[in-house]
């Protein structure tokens, strides 16, 4: 008989299979649309076309074609999402979510559908999803530059994409952690089973009579697990979300399945081979060759250690980014209705119609009082070619210096400078760099010109001033946009500590 600790390990994978799919297939469908093949951002467009133009062109394309293309747009009110669909048989696929809605995986996300001519009055810049061929989206992106769009084409659902994407992160973590436990248990149970392998060599087993055996006896006791985690799987996706999206977590399951089955059984069948190592009368006592199995103790023990060590970083630094949250809400609690602006339509190539059209009127609510300017960049992007240390350079405006508390070294707060009626572009240019990066002063204040290009030119003053170190400013964002080593994406950091603030009067 196999040791039991064998059949709860294969049970176990099961389980943590079934549970590790939901959770990855359930971040996909709030990251994007499932079952797209393809998505293309269309970035940059001469205005050739209006809106309602591309929809209908792309209308026409999908029914040329047979092929579902939809654009997904975000509720700025609510936390849902709108797909505006041109189907190419709206009686299947993703065609016939016109008339039966999305069908989501997650609850935690809704996604209302409607045609594709519903949005001709927005800027055709943004996200298209494919749906079908992926050699359509090629043709598609050909068709949008007829149109005078520019487009590229990316894969969201490629495996090369998703391991990009979930590589190192908590889902991979927890696989490993999950087949190393397995493999170790698997091991253990072999070896506490030494003596009956021992007694079955006696009878004239050979090691592979004795796989197979282990195997076959697998295989029989596999019917109760399996059949229990297919009908819990499926008693909760049907509660949870209707069994959408079913064949896509059952493959997903299946093969994540199929990897720890995989490992499982390449333990049992190394371990069962040190078994062998042995004769067979000192198998009969339990006895493993003693040079073997204290490799294969350390070849267990150091990933162990590597994962314990993983585990407890990563815990510490769960507990200082809720600290930090928790001090971020209180700032965010004052700072009251505060809101970030969102532009509709992809940022352009070039950026000289945006600050056009949309330049002007920020200035003026600027010289209002009725913007807040907080742009972060990091410090060590600003001058590659010197070694400045880690952290960011934010820039402001007069208003946040009214709302936000900036000291010199004496105690003493930074005020807005009084509006005059003068062209904001005749004050100075404040950079308030911390006493602590005193000695890197002249390389900041040298790149600063390149960092405010937009509104900097030979005319602008730069006064650069003393701050007291060891500030915590609100910075009204998570500074979750600047990536580097040094910080994560999903890392809080509103309340920016100590780094160098430049502040922008134009």
């Amino acid at each position: 008989m196999l040791h039991r600790g064998i059949k709860f390990v294969h049970a176990a994978v099961l389980a943590f299979s079934a549970v590790l799919a939901f959770l990855f297939v359930r971040g996909l469908d709030e990251d994007g649309v499932l079952g797209n093949s393809a998505l293309i951002w269309v970035f940059d467009s001469d205005d050739s076309t209006s809106g309602a133009q591309v929809a209908q062109a792309i209308a026409s394309f999908s029914a040329d074609h047979g092929v579902t293309v939809a654009r997904e747009v975000p509720d700025m009110r609510d936390p849902d999402g709108h797909l505006y669909l041109a189907p190419g048989d709206r009686q299947s696929g993703a065609g016939s979510w016109l008339d039966e809605g999305y069908p989501a995986f997650s609850r935690n996300y809704t996604t209302d559908v409607h045609p594709i001519a519903e949005i001709g009055q927005r800027d055709p810049r943004g996200e298209y999803y494919v749906f079908g061929s992926p050699a359509a989206a090629d043709a598609l992106v050909a068709e949008f530059a007829d149109l005078g769009l520019r487009a590229g084409v990316t894969h969201p659902l490629s495996y090369t994409t998703l391991a990009a994407a979930y590589t190192g992160g908590v889902l991979w973590g927890s696989f490993w952690v999950v087949a190393l436990a397995a493999v170790t248990m698997t091991g253990a149970s072999v070896l506490l089973s030494a003596k009956a392998y021992g007694i079955l060599r006696l009878q004239g087993m050979s090691f592979v009579g004795l796989l197979v055996r282990d195997l076959r006896q697998l295989a029989v006791s596999w019917s109760v697990p399996v059949g229990a985690v297919a009908a819990v799987t499926l008693a909760f996706l049907g509660f949870y979300n209707g069994l959408a999206w079913l064949g896509m977590f059952a493959t997903v399951a299946g093969g994540l399945a199929g990897l720890f089955i995989l490992l499982v059984l390449a333990a049992h069948a190394a371990v069962l081979a040190l078994t062998f190592k042995v004769d067979v009368l000192r198998a009969l006592k339990g006895e493993l060759p003693a040079r073997a199995a204290t490799i294969s103790v350390y070849l267990v023990r150091i990933p162990a250690l590597l994962l314990a060590l993983s585990i407890a970083t990563d815990v510490a630094a769960a507990g200082q980014d809720v600290l930090a949250r928790q001090e971020s809400r209180t700032a965010y609690a004052d700072a009251g209705d505060a809101v970030t602006i969102r532009l509709n339509g992809s940022l352009p190539s070039e950026t000289d119609q945006v600050i056009k059209e949309v330049g002007p009127w920020l200035r003026r609510a600027d010289r209002e009082g009725k913007v807040i300017l907080a742009g972060r960049r990091d410090l060590q992007s600003i001058a590659q070619s010197a070694q400045l240390p880690p952290g960011e350079v934010l820039v402001v405006n007069e208003t946040f210096l009214a709302k936000q508390p900036v000291l010199d070294p004496t105690g003493r707060r930074y005020t807005p400078v009084a509006q005059d009626g003068k062209s904001p572009e005749t004050h100075p240019v404040r950079l308030i760099i911390p006493e602590s990066l005193s000695r890197q002063a002249a390389t900041i204040t040298a790149a600063i010109p390149e960092v405010l290009a937009s509104g900097f030119d030979r005319h602008t003053q730069l006064e650069t001033l003393p701050a007291k170190s060891g500030q915590r400013v609100f910075a009204y964002n998570p500074g979750n946009q600047v990536y580097n080593a040094a910080h994560s994406p999903k890392e809080d950091r509103s309340l920016s500590g100590n780094v160098g603030r430049g502040r922008h009067t134009g």
